[in-house]
């Protein structure tokens, strides 16, 4: 669409939140909302604004905090959130961090719903000149140039947007459902897992598996094909995705590594150290593949433990908890060693009702699998028709 250019500052104000004030400041359920960097992703995914902390009237006074109005447009100008692209378009009046960069468009030029989406096309992230600190200068968001059709097309534009955007969200939203009937049916068929009311047996996870082992301590050197070579980046809670970031090494250093640590499929991988410790998910790969240690190999008895109860489980957040209290206390480092994870406490169903738990979660994992597609064709169309509006 070749329409008129114009800086954004022309059609807009642009500035910047406050420093937070201390926690006296806020109240519950009594003033404006006050938004931080970090609430942008659950904003972004749906979170209401009346969830978060608010400040009344009389402590944003003391603390001379000025109004953001309903409407304006924000996202993270400095720190590691500026290169994630979270814009959000205020449905209420709020404060706001100093973080935080707003655009507030002047409405008898610039629509707040269009300038919203052309922000998330243009990816204020461009911006930053310095990857090591980001940080996104006023200056440049100002001289941003927006295109400008007339008021009614930007407002028919975003009508377009809005009707894609919400069959993505839907679709996100549906996935987010089947995750927690997954957890759901969990708690429905075992109880609480630290509570266990249901008074099953309490055994040693090294009593379950037929071997718990880790991967390589040397990583080797990379290559460009090769044997896959998974790492903690691959997994994450229920879902090893090797392809969406795929390394390789050679055979030869695969064969070594193999040799000591042999995921097969339906095996365990759990992460033992790093900043995603704790996360669990079932080996679905029929190839071989080479680890490196910051992951450990679960191989669990089949007779005695299913590997998708055993994954649930490890995910269970108060079973996280629980061995981060018991089994990680006192430790400089976020790591569980391999003498720790063969010790963990874990409470034992009846094999036949972990079998019974499994065949349901399969089939709830078919239906992840085909809103995943709906996702993928969903975020297509948005992106296109972004493209198709602004370039």
């Amino acid at each position: 669409m070749n329409w008129e250019k114009v800086w954004l500052n022309e059609v807009s104000e642009v500035s910047a939140g406050q420093s937070a004030p201390k926690d006296p400041c806020f109240t519950i359920n009594d003033g404006l909302p006050f938004i931080r960097a970090g609430h942008l992703l659950e904003l972004t995914n749906g979170k209401d604004l009346s969830e978060l902390p608010t400040i009344n009237e009389v402590n944003a006074k003391a603390c001379r905090l000025k109004i953001l109005k309903k409407g304006s447009v924000i996202f993270a100008k400095s720190g590691m959130s500026a290169t994630l692209n979270r814009i959000y378009k205020l449905e209420e009046d709020s404060f706001y961090v100093s973080h935080l960069a707003s655009v507030t468009p002047n409405l008898n030029f610039l629509d707040s719903a269009y300038c919203s989406y052309f922000l998330f096309y243009f990816n204020p992230s461009q911006l930053i000149k310095d990857s090591a600190y980001p940080s996104i200068g006023l200056s440049d968001i100002s001289k941003i140039e927006i295109p400008l059709p007339p008021l009614p097309i930007q407002k028919q534009i975003a009508e377009i947007l809005d009707k894609t955007d919400v069959l993505r969200k839907k679709d996100l939203a549906l996935l987010k459902h089947y995750d927690a009937l997954a957890q759901s049916l969990f708690i429905d068929m075992f109880g609480d897992p630290v509570r266990n009311e249901k008074g099953w047996n309490n055994e040693e996870l090294k009593k379950l598996c037929l071997k718990i082992t880790d991967g390589t301590h040397f990583s080797p050197p990379n290559h460009l094909s090769g044997r896959p070579y998974i790492t903690a980046k691959h997994v994450r809670k229920n879902l090893v995705d090797f392809y969406s970031n795929p390394t390789f090494i050679s055979e030869e250093d695969h064969l070594g590594i193999y040799s000591r640590c042999n995921p097969k499929k339906d095996d365990v991988l759990y992460i033992k150290d790093g900043a995603t410790t704790g996360v669990a998910a079932v080996n679905n790969y029929e190839f071989e593949f080479s680890m490196l240690s910051s992951l450990a190999l679960i191989k669990p008895n089949l007779q005695l433990i299913n590997e998708q109860y055993l994954c649930y489980w490890l995910n269970n957040e108060y079973v996280k908890e629980n061995y981060i209290r018991n089994y990680m206390a006192g430790a400089a480092i976020r790591r569980f060693t391999l003498a720790k994870i063969n010790k963990f406490k874990i409470l034992a169903p009846p094999i036949a009702l972990q079998n019974q738990f499994a065949v349901q979660i399969k089939n709830i994992e078919l239906q992840k699998e085909k809103v995943k597609a709906q996702i993928k064709a969903s975020e297509n169309l948005f992106q296109a028709l972004l493209q198709k509006m602004f370039r």
